[in-house]
């Protein structure tokens, strides 16, 4: 395992993002595929899952979902924006480029944020030739008036979401036949990269194991609330006794979550893997890669690294590790704008030395390759990548 050396310089960081970019539109027009000239299209779908509800119990559990896909290139694509983050250029409601079958990613946000945050590496699928689809999870999103303790409390809940949205855009009469049902992978940030690798055969420990392994480990990053929760463990525990919709997500915790369906998954600074111990994973997991951050101020890197060792490469032989020097947790939240990086440091400040940018573009390079590999018709599961 090798790590990526910092930009040392705002101008050195430039030219290697233009460098990549011009590497990689290279690459998509050598491959034929309309898609690398191709407008990004984005569609906002209201779905759901009738068979579990609202974390209030009134309804069902909602499913608001982006969809972002090749459109055609005499379409424009105006600037996404929300609050100090930029969600880049596409065209909403765009028509589709083509009727070509592609295959197709599902992205899982961090904790309290949204699918819009992860558009900086939807964009570059696109551009690949993919169809990327991402879903605001539930009690867990900022897009809600309000939070549910649940939502980050029960991150199977999350990859229950993936599945269930895979089904429904399957389905979808627009989309569906779009799809190309052999090629399905998942990349998550933070607690969404947590919740992608139960897709591939991680057991995610219940709420009652959880308890119990944090009880030998209380200082762990891992046993502590994110910082976007703004309830505490005595309302976590009120909850658990008291709230019926909070108790059948805690039941279903105790199930296992692997979509066989998927070929491989990618985890962008996992959130809760530090806890993770041997058994935790099902022999023959699908191919599994991970990005860790260096400088994470939210996830033990040392402990991580361990877990993944023990729990995680004895049972997927397609596991790969790599550690990007210099980045952040919040590296992989979408660019801010200058009024956030002036006002809103925690998010949008990075490390010194080290561009936002120029670090999403190695990011989605890597990501591209990775799926293009592992989803190959010709070699399901890919061989594995080390920088």
């Amino acid at each position: 395992m090798s790590r990526l050396n910092p930009e040392p310089s705002t101008a050195t960081a430039l030219i290697r993002v233009l460098l990549l970019l011009a590497m990689l539109l290279a690459a998509f027009a050598c491959s034929g595929d309309p898609a690398a000239n191709s407008t990004v299209g984005r569609a906002h779908l209201a779905l759901e899952d009738a068979e579990r509800s609202h974390w209030s119990g009134d309804g069902s559990r909602p499913l608001q979902t982006t969809v972002w896909y090749p459109a055609p290139p005499e379409v424009a694509g105006e600037e996404w924006r929300g609050g100090v983050f930029r969600f880049g250029h596409s065209a909403l409601n765009a028509p589709f480029l083509d009727t070509a079958r592609r295959p197709l990613i599902i992205v899982s946000h961090g904790t309290g944020g949204s699918t819009a945050q992860m558009s900086w590496l939807a964009e570059q699928l696109v551009g690949a030739g993919f169809i990327v689809a991402g879903v605001n999870h539930h009690g867990n999103t900022v897009t809600e008036v309000r939070q549910w303790p649940g939502g980050f409390i029960q991150p199977w809940e999350r990859t229950r979401d993936i599945s269930v949205l895979i089904d429904q855009l399957l389905e979808h009469p627009d989309i569906g036949p779009r799809i190309d049902p052999e090629r399905l992978g998942a990349v998550g940030f933070s607690l969404g990269g947590y919740s992608v690798l139960g897709l591939a055969g991680v057991h995610l420990p219940s709420y009652e194991v959880w308890q119990q392994r944090c009880g030998e480990r209380a200082d762990s990053h891992a046993c502590q609330l994110p910082p976007e929760a703004d309830f505490s463990f005595d309302d976590v525990q009120s909850m658990q006794a008291s709230d019926p919709a909070f108790q059948a997500g805690l039941k279903r915790g105790e199930g296992r979550f692997h979509d066989e369906r998927i070929g491989a998954v990618y985890a962008i600074a996992p959130a809760l893997v530090a806890l993770l111990e041997e058994n935790d994973s099902t022999p023959g997991a699908q191919a599994i890669r991970m990005l860790l951050a260096e400088n994470d101020e939210q996830i033990e890197l040392e402990a991580t690294t361990a877990a993944v060792e023990r729990a995680i490469r004895p049972v997927s032989s397609q596991a790969s590790l790599w550690v990007m020097e210099g980045a952040s947790h919040y590296t992989y939240l979408a660019p801010c704008t200058l009024r956030g990086r002036l006002l809103v440091r925690s998010l949008c400040g990075d490390p010194w030395g080290r561009n936002r940018q120029a670090a999403h573009a190695a990011v989605g390079a890597d990501v591209i390759d990775y799926f293009s590999h592992a989803l190959s018709h010709n070699e399901s599961q890919g061989a594995p990548l080390d920088h």
